[in-house]
């Protein structure tokens, strides 16, 4: 099945903003910009080469595509998993955006 991505990257910039997203956003909406932009990526990813590949395959795929649409990022970025101050494990993101 494929999916008709609602967010073109060429247009991010000349968005129709929904109401209640500048109600929560104000007048920064950098942050939705991105989230559209991060959204369709995904869309992109899927409708080409869908889900039936190995998470690596689709992770390189995902940041070709943030690389070509200038979104900045890091990949598998290790943090530290703390309860009430105490280290209790490691986790690694698979993307840290901007």
């Amino acid at each position: 099945m494929r999916y008709r991505s609602l967010y073109k990257h060429e247009s991010v910039n000349s968005l129709a903003i929904p109401i209640w997203a500048t109600k929560f956003f104000g007048s920064n909406q950098q942050p939705l910009k991105l989230s559209y932009k991060i959204i369709g990526t995904l869309f992109n990813v899927w409708n080409e080469i869908g889900y039936s590949h190995k998470e690596k395959y689709i992770q390189k795929a995902i940041a070709n595509d943030f690389r070509k649409n200038n979104i900045s990022f890091k990949e598998q970025v290790k943090i530290d998993l703390k309860f009430e101050g105490d280290k209790i494990g490691t986790y690694f993101l698979d993307f840290l955006v901007e």
